[in-house]
């Protein structure tokens, strides 16, 4: 079985030909299964562990054992800092270390605007959508 290859447009102008490539068909087919798989366990750990952890609170246990495995419950403390006042105790150097939520940015200024301001970095990410049936 044979599939092509459809490469978007190059930045420099030049128009890339659709190569076929052999065999990749049946591995972008698994490749949706595996992610479906990934994303159905990541949705069923979520809740599993959220049952536990209101089994163990409820039972005030912090540690409760399986056959193969213990379940310890424990705290994971997150700092949000104030970035006036840590950069007003860091100086200029603060700078290095304060990162922003593009998501948070983008409601704030426009996208045109954000850019301007930003290093753009590109990176390929491969989609892997199901395929419908022809109606």
């Amino acid at each position: 079985m044979a599939s092509t290859l459809t490469v978007a447009p190059s930045r420099n102008g030049t128009k890339p030909r659709p190569r076929v490539v052999p065999l990749l068909g049946p591995k972008i087919d698994h490749l949706l299964e595996l992610r479906g798989l990934i994303r159905r366990a990541q949705e069923e750990e979520r809740a599993m562990t959220g049952e536990i952890i209101t089994a163990m609170a409820a039972a005030g246990v912090a540690r409760l054992q399986g056959h193969q495995a213990a379940a310890i419950l424990d705290e994971r403390i997150t700092l949000k800092p104030d970035p006036v006042s840590f950069l007003a105790a860091t100086g200029a150097e603060g700078y290095a270390a304060v990162s922003v939520s593009i998501t948070a940015a983008r409601r704030l200024m426009g996208a045109d605007q954000l850019a301007a301001i930003s290093e753009v970095t590109i990176n390929p990410v491969l989609r892997c959508e199901p395929l419908t049936p022809a109606a």
